[in-house]
């Protein structure tokens, strides 16, 4: 199963992904990447193989933004490559997108989006929703609008976290049959696949339920249910246990990863 981290705040976003991805390898994965964004752009950098050959890339680097990012993948759709790796953004580089699970409906969105204009890079199903939420923020000129609109279209299971230079403070999240935890604390507000990401943060936790979408702030989150109706955040304070946070009361990561 991939992984995911993303964060918006006062702090600096690089270390706090690639920490929180670090904490997500034992997963297994065969690329990893990150999107940084404020309001001069998006910076990505993606690398094939280890983790480590992604800190090279963005070592030495100054990438002081506050908001990012970050996965690694398995392949599921498309051979391990830059390309097919994650994140994946749109034509004019102004939204990208990190996304965990399968989106069966990604051929007849893609033959839409291809009818549209839109031209593909990848051979992932994952490209067709960064587009897809492209062709909703022309309609709609909003960011949150066209995420949620975006997110109505697909069908399969999906852990998003999207970010946008139209919306640079803030990542917008949605989750349906693959695991997404969410995270708030003095320096920001963390979106994670799972709780260790996250650990080395804050405590305060709290799970993404079903259909639901998060909206991140750096200092608040906004939650909504599947009709867009708002909910109440319901946190909880998760024990400072790593191993504990990793099994999640399972006696195996296998059988944690059969549940999941």
């Amino acid at each position: 199963m991939c992984g995911i981290t993303g964060f918006t705040g006062k702090g600096t976003a690089l270390p706090v992904l690639m920490q929180g991805l670090e904490k997500l390898e034992y997963r297994g994965y065969d690329s990893a990447g990150v999107t940084l964004a404020d309001d001069k752009g998006l910076r990505t950098f993606k690398a094939k193989g280890r983790l480590s050959e992604l800190r090279k890339i963005v070592e030495n680097r100054e990438l002081p933004q506050h908001t990012g990012i970050g996965h690694t993948r398995w392949a599921t759709h498309g051979v391990p490559n830059n390309l097919n790796a994650h994140p994946h953004t749109n034509s004019t580089n102004t939204i990208s997108l990190v996304h965990n699970g399968i989106i069966e409906n990604y051929v007849s969105l893609k033959q839409m989006l291809e009818n549209n204009g839109y031209v593909f890079q990848s051979e992932t199903d994952s490209e067709a929703v960064v587009h897809l939420i492209d062709y909703y923020y022309r309609r709609f000129q909003d960011m949150e609008t066209a995420f949620k609109r975006a997110v109505r279209d697909l069908e399969g299971s999906y852990g998003l976290c999207v970010i946008s230079t139209y919306a640079p403070d803030t990542v917008f999240v949605a989750r349906k049959e693959s695991p997404m935890i969410l995270g708030i604390g003095e320096e920001g507000t963390y979106c994670a696949s799972d709780a260790p990401a996250l650990l080395e943060y804050t405590r305060k936790l709290m799970t993404l339920n079903d259909g639901d979408i998060a909206v991140l702030k750096p200092d608040h989150i906004a939650l909504f249910d599947a009709k867009g109706n708002e909910k109440k955040e319901e946190w909880m304070e998760f024990p400072y246990d790593l191993q504990l946070a990793l099994k999640v009361g399972s006696d195996t990561f296998m059988e944690k990863e059969i549940h999941e």
